[in-house]
């Protein structure tokens, strides 16, 4: 029952990671929809997900059976035919199941669609006021509903005049501001609408 997960605002139990449910509710409750903020410089961002986006956005990728596997399409549909789950990931890889940064990342997935509801500020992520980061993103959205902060990392893929289109590149708990949420650029979001 995916629909457990919508307004979820904390982690869930270990225990209760289950990868089909997981794409279950983004399939259902997430790729079908596209996201669009109304700001306040008078841009409107739309995010638009993929179901090629989800293996990345939960860090499957960092899984050894998971990264031999290849493109995220054939991930999906490993998951899908339930090949492929998270009590398999864990036996397999128990040390990368076991870091912080992974549970964090699999246990608070389902407050992903409280976060693209919820969010009151999106920020123009800037990598040099940060930690050294990997990370290629654009923005950060977040939500204050959840007592940890988490983002959505978006890149823009397209930008027609008065609206920018971006995809989802990760999902990530900050738990000690490593991203500097606070000297980072926030853009007041006027508006949600989910079309």
């Amino acid at each position: 029952m995916p629909e457990q997960y919508l307004n979820c605002k904390k982690k869930i139990s270990r225990n209760k990671i289950d990868l089909y449910l997981f794409y279950s509710y983004y399939s259902k409750y997430i790729c079908s929809s596209k996201f669009i903020y109304s700001l306040e410089n008078g841009k409107e961002l739309e995010i638009v997900f993929e179901s090629d986006n989800f293996p990345h956005l939960l860090g499957l990728h960092k899984f050894n059976k998971i990264s031999s596997i290849g493109k995220a399409e054939d991930i999906v549909n490993e998951i899908i035919c339930k090949n492929i789950s998270m009590k398999e990931l864990k036996r397999i890889d128990r040390s990368i199941f076991n870091e912080p940064t992974m549970l964090d990342r699999l246990t608070f997935f389902p407050t992903l669609r409280t976060i693209l509801d919820s969010s009151q500020f999106l920020i123009e992520f800037d990598g040099t006021k940060c930690i050294p980061t990997k990370i290629s993103a654009n923005y950060f959205l977040y939500s204050d509903e959840i007592n940890v902060t988490i983002f959505l990392a978006i890149r823009e893929i397209d930008k027609l005049s008065n609206r920018i289109i971006c995809c989802p590149v990760s999902f990530l708990v900050d738990r000690f501001n490593k991203f500097q949420k606070n000297k980072q650029t926030h853009i007041s979001i006027k508006k949600i609408n989910t079309e």
